[in-house]
């Protein structure tokens, strides 16, 4: 990917609230995932909690993929 595309893409991200800026390490800038926005790890209730993500998504005007299809 082009750089200023990236770029772009990161300024989306964080204006819907789906990363948050973190410190700069050096020179760069660190970012850091929305917990509402992922998941990590095993969850008893993980088809609930991907429910949520999708329609938290949604409602921010954004496209939940997964293995590489959109839902």
């Amino acid at each position: 990917m082009h750089k200023q595309h990236v770029n772009r893409a990161m300024k989306v991200l964080v204006e819907k609230g789906v990363i948050h800026k973190g410190p700069k390490v050096g020179s760069m800038l660190t970012y850091r995932l929305d917990p509402n926005f992922g998941v990590k790890g095993r969850a008893k209730n993980e088809k609930n909690i991907r429910r949520d993500i999708d329609a938290m998504a949604r409602e921010n005007g954004l496209k939940v993929i997964q293995g590489g299809k959109e839902d």
